[in-house]
């Protein structure tokens, strides 16, 4: 198996806050389902991203205990740099969405 990922990469992962990373990882099982029925991605890249997230649906709901975030990358990086690219960047949309998100709503309760 190729290494796509690198320490770094990890290490930021595994650096943010639980719930940035839940948002992360929430944005990936969205974007997935979007990408399916839009038909946005070919059935074979649909394919090898399902088989990266389809064990996530219960981490998720049980805030990410016992899931491992290297395993996780390290599976995503299995096939090729194109699936790895598509994942880490719907998670990090997740997280940047949920960042702006949250510095508007202070803007707002400052205002009020």
């Amino acid at each position: 198996m190729s290494q796509i990922y690198n320490e770094d990469f990890l290490n930021y992962v595994e650096g943010l806050t639980l719930q940035d990373r839940k948002n992360g990882y929430g944005s990936i099982l969205h974007e997935y389902m979007i990408a399916m029925r839009a038909d946005m991605l070919s059935q074979d890249d649909l394919k090898k991203i399902a088989d990266v997230v389809h064990e996530m649906p219960p981490f998720l709901s049980g805030d990410l205990r016992g899931f491992s975030d290297e395993m996780f990358w390290s599976r995503a990086s299995k096939y090729d740099a194109t699936i790895f690219g598509i994942l880490s960047n719907w998670f990090e949309g997740g997280v940047v969405a949920t960042a702006i998100f949250e510095g508007l709503m202070k803007d707002i309760e400052a205002k009020f």
